[in-house]
Order: structure tokens, then C-alpha cells, then sequence
């Protein structure tokens, strides 16, 4: 005879019950495997005076392109820190960066701002991406008495979030290149693509 009764058996069973229910629900918590990537396009240019102030936040700085993507499927926000940026090779220096005025294939990122974590520095520039896609954008960069046409070299730290999320990738963190060959004067406050 089994040593197995009929309530065991029972008994068993109730326990799988709450296991199926937690281990179908988990996915649903989990944010998707995504990135986020930063290209800098070469292209920049230099705002004299401050004739682009409205248009940027900066006066005598400089404006460079990037091309910046996310693949994660859930709307993401991503924000963009100051810059350590060389001139003609010199030493970095820290440079504030803000957005430019123009933008392209961005029709799913909204632009913002957040409070910068270092007193005293502009607010840091956020993008949120509603879903997948890539976005080129003009950062602004202030951090010279004055601006020349130089070559440009750099990075910058960003972080992102996907905002209700879990998950070893529902936030991250990283730095991107920023570099241009030359900066000639701003048309309208943006590069002029080559």
C-alpha cells in the first residue's frame, strides 16, 4: 500500500498554485533588453557674441550634432550632464551643455530639463523617448570667455531610466564622445551640415 493519501496529494497541489501565478506575472515587471547610443556626427559650430542666447542659453559657446538612440520599447528618459570638452587639443575644461534649436527625426523625444546636480551650473538636459528610435540633436555647449573656430574634443556622462520599470537594465549609465574638426560661425544657431 502507498504511503500517499488522497489529502497529501491535495495538499500538494494547493502549494503549486501560488508558484504558477507569481512566476506568469514576473515578466510583466521586467523592463525588455535595450540601449542607449550616442554618436557624435563631426559637425559643430561656434555662436559669437550673443546673438543665439534665446535660441540656446549660451553666449560665446559652441554648438555640436549628435545623433542619439534608444531601443527599448517602453518610453524612456535620458539625461545629458556637463562636458569635459578640449579646444585645438588643450587641456578639457568643464562646459555646460544645453540643447540647441534644431533637431531632427525626433518626432517621439520631447527635450527638457532637470536640476543640475552640481550648484551653481544650468539645469541638465533630459530627452525622453517615447518609444524606439533614433534622434539628431544640436547641444549647446558654454564654457569659454569667447569662441573661435577650433577643433573640438570631448565627453559627456548621461544616465537613463525607464521610468516603472525593474530590472538590472531599467536604468544605466555611460559617457559619449563629442568631437568636431572645426567649429565655423553658426548659421541661424545651428551647424551647417556639410
Amino acid at each position: 500500500m502507498s504511503d500517499f493519501t488522497r489529502r497529501t496529494v491535495v495538499r500538494g497541489a494547493a502549494w503549486t498554485v501560488p508558484v504558477v501565478a507569481v512566476a506568469a506575472n514576473a515578466p510583466a515587471f521586467a523592463v525588455s533588453a535595450g540601449t542607449v547610443t550616442f554618436e557624435s556626427l563631426g559637425i559643430a559650430c561656434k555662436l559669437p557674441g550673443a546673438s543665439c542666447q534665446k535660441e540656446t542659453g549660451v553666449t560665446k559657446g559652441y554648438v555640436i550634432r549628435v545623433r542619439v538612440c534608444s531601443t527599448f520599447t517602453f518610453p524612456t528618459v535620458i539625461t545629458i550632464r556637463d562636458a569635459l570638452v578640449s579646444l585645438n587639443g588643450e587641456p578639457a575644461t568643464l562646459f555646460q551643455v544645453g540643447t540647441g534649436p534644431s533637431s531632427e527625426s525626433c518626432a517621439n523625444v520631447t527635450t527638457g530639463t532637470t536640476a543640475d546636480l552640481d550648484s551653481g551650473q544650468k539645469a541638465d538636459v533630459t530627452l525622453t523617448f517615447s518609444q524606439p528610435g533614433c534622434c539628431i540633436v544640436d547641444f549647446a555647449l558654454e564654457g569659454e570667455p569667447n569662441s573661435q573656430n577650433v577643433s573640438i574634443s570631448g565627453s559627456a556622462p548621461y544616465s537613463y531610466v525607464v521610468p516603472n520599470q525593474v530590472g538590472p537594465n531599467a536604468s544605466g549609465s555611460g559617457t559619449f564622445q563629442l568631437s568636431a574638426p572645426s567649429t565655423p560661425p553658426c548659421t541661424d544657431c545651428a551647424p551647417t551640415t556639410p
